[in-house]
């Protein structure tokens, strides 16, 4: 009989992560792993392990103060416990930034499989975008433009951009394929497509690079709803599963 996994927390309601089994594998000629780490790098990348299976991706952007405020490592010592998870074959840090982590193999030191990469939107009809759409902003559409639908914007910070100013500058939406939007007023976080800036003087690299604002996909869209409505982060994954449950109640 093939030995279950003792998940203890399976099912239980109870947040939990993964620990990779090296940081424990050690013999009597040699110290295991957790033991070896700093205590400033242990809870470096436990942090990153949390972060990373929250968002359901291997790589992860955190700031200086995130680490601070959730890891306890101090700004002095983030590039000490950087550079030693890197020597160990646990992290990398993406060439020419200052705050994206990739989680490695800890056996192998190279990239995790696919399995863990963001999740994909699939390919859905126009129906199927208008349904998700309207299910969020429905009472807010405006006229239809000549890609698809557009709508008040509903990221807009409130007391600064009137209805009137919202209205003018809508959030646009493609009906096709993964439902690509966009807002069209420069000063909304989701104006444009996301892209890359220049961030200057990092504590990492003298110029280094972030993704920034826009929109994104179908998929975007429900983890930025949910992210605004609850205050509350959901990975691509459930975001996928969100939109398929919106589907058969509108069906």
């Amino acid at each position: 009989m093939q030995k279950q996994s003792k998940i203890i927390f399976h099912r239980s309601g109870i947040s939990w992560f993964p620990v990779p089994q090296r940081l424990f594998a050690g013999s009597k000629s040699k110290q295991n792993l957790i033991c070896t780490l700093s205590a400033g790098a242990l809870r470096l990348y436990l942090y990153l392990l949390a972060k990373s299976g929250s968002e359901q991706q291997p790589t992860v952007e955190v700031s200086n103060a995130d680490i601070a405020n959730k890891a306890s490592v101090t700004r002095n010592n983030v590039v000490k416990a950087r550079r030693e998870l890197e020597t160990h074959g646990l992290i990398r840090t993406i060439p020419h930034t200052a705050f994206v982590f990739e989680i490695l193999n800890p056996t192998t030191g190279n990239s995790l499989p696919s399995v863990l990469k963001l999740a994909r939107a699939r390919d859905y009809s126009r129906q199927e975008i208008e349904a998700v759409f309207m299910h969020y902003l429905g009472t807010d559409r405006l006229d239809d433009n000549e890609n698809g639908m557009s709508f008040v914007c509903p990221f807009h910070t409130i007391g600064v951009n009137s209805r009137s100013k919202r209205r003018k500058d809508p959030l646009n939406v493609k009906l096709s394929t993964r439902g690509v939007w966009q807002c069209t007023d420069r000063n909304c976080s989701r104006y444009g497509r996301r892209r890359t800036e220049i961030v200057e003087n990092t504590w990492h690299e003298p110029v280094a690079l972030r993704v920034v604002g826009g929109g994104g996909d179908i998929l975007d869209f429900v983890v930025a709803m949910t992210a605004f409505n609850d205050s509350k982060r959901i990975s691509r994954t459930e975001a996928a599963d969100t939109v398929e449950q919106i589907l058969v109640s509108s069906s």
